[in-house]
């Protein structure tokens, strides 16, 4: 896995929020099993991924804990870190 994979996934889900959770899960997976992410944009990407872990699109486990949020607070962290990797790059 490359990060530009991982960033690649990370601006389909800011463009496609209808595949949001798919996006995220894709991302995931490809993030924390790969131990081969190194240096600031690593970094970057492994903090993402930890933070969408609290990502809930069912409202339902939303309201069973307050640390899970929606899309709308899923697509700015995904956002914010985009902006930072491309400070990066």
């Amino acid at each position: 896995m490359s990060a530009s994979e991982a960033i690649r996934l990370l601006e389909a889900a800011l463009t496609d929020e209808q595949s949001l959770a798919s996006y995220v899960a894709q991302f995931q997976r490809l993030v924390l099993n790969d131990d081969s992410l190194s240096g600031q944009v690593g970094e970057v990407l492994r903090e993402v991924a930890y933070d969408l872990e609290y990502y809930a699109p069912d409202a339902k486990l939303r309201g069973q804990d307050t640390a899970y949020f929606g899309s709308e607070r899923a697509l700015a962290e995904i956002g914010a870190a985009v902006a930072k990797l491309r400070t990066l790059a």
